[in-house]
Parts: structure tokens; C-alpha cells; sequence
């Protein structure tokens, strides 16, 4: 788990898990937030916020986020994951992975996972330039 969230082998991390919903209440993600342990209280207070918890450990250390990176992979849903989601255990799913660093490295390392099958679609506009 280290090497997939960018953090050192060994090192103690803390998770805070939280349900996204549709305006209507039905569960669209399931999000794992992981935090060195340093920060644990202070992500928590800053999930209660307005604003992304990355922003807020970024401006404690007074530090810019340098480095954001995203993997995504389609896996069946662990039970975990099912029960948040309300869908059956290995039914499709999309994780998400996104991991904010800085100078210090590592701020927060985030599994979103989304309803998969045809109720994820992914969208990206790419511009192109031209000599």
C-alpha cells in the first residue's frame, strides 16, 4: 500500500472514509483519504470543510502542491466497497486514485470509488496545439 499511495515503506498512515451521494441520496462514490499520521486531526477538521483537504494540509506546512497525480483502474467491488455503494460483491467498479504531494512530499493520497458498468462515464477535453 505505501508505494501506491507514495509514502515511505513502513510509515504510519491514517484513512478517513466518507460517502458521496447524489442530490437525491443515492451513493455515487465511496472516498478513502490517506493521511501521514501527523495529520490526521487536521484532515479530519478539514473534511468537515468547504474546500479540497490537500488545499488546507497544503497551506499548514505553507507549502504549494507541486505533483498531482491520477490512476485510474476498473476492479470488481471488495464487500467493503459494495455495502457503501449498494451493489453486489465484484460488481464493476472504477477506483480512482489521485495523490497530492509537495516539497515534503506526500500530502494525501485519495480512492474515490465510483459506481462502474454504464454508471461511470469518463469525459476529457484535450486540447491540441499547432505549430
Amino acid at each position: 500500500m505505501a508505494a501506491r499511495i507514495g509514502g515511505a515503506t513502513g510509515a504510519a498512515w491514517a484513512v478517513l472514509r466518507g460517502l458521496r451521494r447524489t442530490a437525491g441520496g443515492e451513493p455515487l462514490a465511496l472516498v478513502e483519504s490517506f493521511v501521514p499520521v501527523r495529520f490526521a486531526a487536521l484532515a479530519q477538521s478539514l473534511a468537515a470543510g468547504p474546500g479540497p483537504i490537500y488545499e488546507g494540509l497544503a497551506a499548514f506546512l505553507g507549502e504549494a502542491v507541486s505533483d498531482a497525480v491520477q490512476e485510474s483502474q476498473a476492479l470488481p467491488a471488495p464487500q467493503y466497497v459494495a455495502e457503501a455503494l449498494n451493489i453486489d460483491v465484484g460488481a464493476p467498479s472504477l477506483r480512482v486514485l489521485r495523490r497530492y504531494a509537495s516539497a515534503s512530499g506526500t500530502l494525501i493520497a485519495s480512492f474515490n470509488w465510483h459506481l462502474g458498468g454504464d454508471r461511470y462515464i469518463h469525459r476529457a477535453r484535450i486540447a491540441l496545439s499547432r505549430p
